[in-house]
């Protein structure tokens, strides 16, 4: 978990550390990166690494995060007539930038990165189908549900070296979710 405040000195020791891990990830594979490495490579020192997180999993969730949150806000800027699907935007962002999704997923991570789509399952919902009675009355079930569908998608997409287009991979979704709804 991580516990990152608001305030200016957590952010930018919050970013050396960020910044560190993907520079680390460029030498050597996640399971060799220790919190030394991190620290070390950050100048950021031991107890400010376990005051804003417990493990270097959470560096990568926190930095899933931090994309996750960056196409939700792109999204929301894009003109309405200019908006693609919001399913097919976040593929073509994720396809683009997928280096530490992929280090999730190549290192069976999937609980951090279901974690942050948890938190923005609701907002996912209510931007790709518009419906907020269905939301108020099951949200955790749908959450948990479209979670578990978005990361296991992705992470056979991944698996398979990303060899479908986002928009392929769109496709396939939206069939298996219209297959999904009939069998109910």
């Amino acid at each position: 978990m991580y516990h990152i405040k608001s305030d200016k000195r957590s952010q930018t020791s919050a970013k050396l550390i960020c910044d560190a891990m993907l520079r680390c990830l460029d030498e050597k594979p996640f399971s060799e990166i220790t919190i030394v490495d991190l620290q070390k490579e950050s100048t950021v020192g031991r107890s400010t690494f376990y005051r804003l997180f417990d493990r270097t999993e959470d560096v990568l969730e926190y930095l899933y995060e931090q994309r996750i949150q960056e196409i939700y806000n792109g999204y929301h800027l894009l003109s309405e007539d200019k908006r693609p699907s919001f399913t097919l935007y976040i593929l073509n962002d994720l396809y683009a930038n997928s280096s530490v999704l992929e280090v999730l997923i190549r290192n069976n991570l999937i609980r951090p990165m279901q974690k942050v789509h948890n938190k923005y399952i609701p907002v996912y919902i209510r931007e790709e189908l518009g419906n907020d009675n269905f939301l108020s009355i099951t949200e955790d079930y749908a959450c948990s549900l479209f979670s578990s569908l978005v990361a296991g998608i992705i992470s056979v997409w991944i698996h398979h070296d990303k060899r479908e287009t986002p928009t392929e991979l769109y496709h396939l979704l939206r069939t298996y979710l219209h297959t999904l709804a009939r069998i109910s």
